[in-house]
């Protein structure tokens, strides 16, 4: 029966190739259309971040509800105050953005980049390509500088050199010594092609300079509602102490919230949902020309019998 049917099918399709034509040319675009999309939403959506227990990482951001503001970055002073005050979390990092003009090596060339605490890497569960990642010391005031250079960089610059370890480049015209190579994964927090160790001068910062991404990873058996909790105690006593700080809250989400905003996860169901409909006409239009092919050969044969 079925290598009837494989024969049949074949006659038919030599017969009408404008119709076989048609019919797979359909089947084709439906089928690249939900596969383009679906990729999409498998990479923000469905597929797990690459990080060491991802559930556990979460965004601290401050909020405004008089300015209507939600999420928004957090300042250096009050990030200090959160990681000396919280109980909640194994430890807290934070992100800079950062530019940097690499002279020395080769041309200059200017990069983006990010300045971070040393505590990043570890909240992550990453560890660098080659070297090592930075050490708490590092952000201090006075500290040596050092760098780690961005996978991508590595390669395309250096020719993915592990001699670069321990070498100096020049960074912004300081001597800087290159300590690691930091993995791709670590641009989904900060992207950039350079990292230097974020070293904090708390009388030079202003509370209100919000800058900084803050990401933290909770402790094993805390939810994040506890968590938010507790920062709700910590940021009604700083709005206390500080009088700027009245109208500022703090804001816990998920990594998968911080990356799929609520718009951009409607959007992508939505679209999906329009694909899959887009993959069901076809299919319809399909049978409907298969059927009126049917009913043609039918009239046909009956016309010549």
């Amino acid at each position: 029966m079925l290598l009837s049917d494989i024969r049949y099918t074949a006659r038919t399709m030599r017969r009408a190739p404008l119709f076989t034509a048609t019919v797979v040319l359909t089947v084709m675009l439906a089928i690249a259309a939900n596969t383009t999309i679906f990729s999409v939403v498998n990479s923000a959506m469905l597929r797990p971040l690459p990080f060491r227990e991802p559930d556990r990482l979460v965004q601290v951001a401050e909020k405004n509800d008089k300015l209507n503001l939600s999420t928004f970055a957090s300042s250096a002073l009050n990030f200090l105050d959160w990681r000396e005050q919280s109980q909640s979390f194994e430890d807290l990092a934070a992100v800079a953005p950062a530019n940097y003009t690499l002279t020395g090596s080769g041309e200059p060339e200017q990069f983006s980049g990010n300045l971070i605490t040393p505590a990043l890497t570890r909240i992550l569960g990453i560890s660098p390509v080659a070297g090592r990642a930075f050490t708490d010391p590092e952000e201090q005031l006075r500290a040596a500088p050092v760098a780690m250079i961005g996978e991508g960089l590595w390669k395309r610059r250096f020719g993915a050199d592990r001699g670069l370890i321990g070498r100096t480049i020049i960074l912004n015209d300081i001597p800087t010594t290159v300590v690691g190579i930091a993995p791709a994964a670590l641009s989904l927090i900060s992207g950039g092609d350079v990292y230097t160790p974020l070293a904090i001068d708390r009388s030079k910062e202003n509370r209100l300079s919000h800058l900084l991404l803050t990401v933290g990873r909770l402790k094993k058996g805390i939810a994040i509602e506890q968590a938010q909790a507790e920062m709700n105690g910590i940021s009604d006593r700083m709005g206390q102490q500080y009088p700027q700080m009245r109208y500022w809250g703090i804001h816990l989400l998920s990594m998968f919230d911080t990356f799929v905003t609520p718009d951009l996860k409607n959007g992508l169901v939505i679209l999906m949902w329009a694909v899959v409909f887009v993959l069901l006409i076809a299919c319809a239009n399909i049978a409907n020309l298969l059927l009126r092919s049917l009913g043609w050969e039918t009239y046909s044969a009956a016309r010549s019998g």
